[in-house]
């Protein structure tokens, strides 16, 4: 998912601002579908995949293990790239139909 804006810093570091509202509601649609939807706020063990700021020299753009059922890990890249590893292809799949992908309407004539 192309959703992240990284850019480099008056220390020509990368860095990237996770505070943005369409990357807070994918972590908002990942937790509610990694718990069954049975809960709508992000993970409270998430809370450190948000904020403002998070430079290269802090690891942000290394894999991040995230330790749940369904969702593995994220990755950050510097294009503005954001990677989620999920525990199967069809679990990836389910994900991605059921919240990314907008259903079309068709226009009135």
């Amino acid at each position: 998912m192309d959703i992240l804006c990284p850019r480099k810093n008056w220390r020509d570091e990368y860095e990237v601002s996770l505070d943005g509202e369409y990357y807070q509601a994918v972590l908002r649609a990942l937790t509610y579908f990694n718990s069954e939807k049975s809960k709508s706020k992000i993970y409270s063990g998430w809370y450190h995949y948000i904020g403002y700021c998070k430079r290269e020299s802090e690891g942000v753009f290394d894999l991040h293990q995230v330790g749940s059922t369904k969702v593995l890990s994220f990755k950050y890249y510097k294009n503005g790239k954001f990677e989620v590893t999920f525990d199967a292809h069809t679990t990836a799949k389910e994900f991605a139909e059921e919240y990314l992908y907008s259903i079309e309407v068709e226009a009135d004539d």
